[in-house]
């Protein structure tokens, strides 16, 4: 009796379904089921690497996004540096025109103090100044001559002028008056 208990041990069956809705033949089925499987298995793989790689490429994605945020980062403090900069560029060209407007004035003057002062000496006997305006860029001088004579030799002692040199002046307008002749002479500098 111990020769038949060690040679096989009792199979204990815990399949919990009644004997008679049991299938008889299992083996047959397991068979279908994993040739299915098998078969089966070379068309889920294509779908399982499909799924794959859309997940790699959104982690490329992501990280194409991480490298455009963190460029889109720097490009901003770049922009914030740039108007800094700017700032201080236009408040130094602000200081650059006040100085040489200042500068432009001192020499203006000095030109318009060496144009008058032509004006005055050069001046004929018999002529009469009525206004003189000075723009800077030119001198527009109204006046009467007791003939046009006196006109035109104050033109001509004007262009010998060393403040207008290189400059042609022209008598622009000459009309009859009570005292004489009224003129108009430009002198460009």
């Amino acid at each position: 009796m111990q020769a038949d208990a060690l040679v096989r041990p009792r199979f204990i069956d815990l399949n919990l379904l009644p004997q008679e809705l049991r299938s008889g033949s299992r083996s047959g089925w397991y068979f279908v089921a994993l040739l299915a499987l098998v078969v089966a298995a070379p068309l889920l793989l294509p779908l399982y690497q499909a799924q794959d790689t859309s997940w790699s490429k959104a982690s490329a994605l992501e990280e194409q996004w991480a490298s455009v945020e963190r460029g889109l980062a720097g490009l901003q403090a770049d922009f914030v540096s740039t108007q800094e900069l700017r700032g201080e560029l236009a408040a130094t060209n602000a200081e650059l025109n006040a100085l040489n407007m200042a500068r432009e004035a001192a020499l203006g003057d000095a030109r318009r103090a060496a144009g008058l002062a032509a004006v005055v000496e050069r001046l004929p006997e018999g002529v009469r100044l009525l206004t003189v305006d000075d723009d800077g860029l030119r001198l527009r001088i109204a006046g009467e001559a007791a003939n046009t004579d006196g006109a035109f030799e104050y033109a001509r002692a004007l262009e010998g002028s060393s403040a207008f040199a290189a400059v042609t002046v022209t008598v622009t307008a000459i009309e009859q008056s009570q005292a004489g002749v009224r003129f108009t002479i430009e002198a460009g500098r």
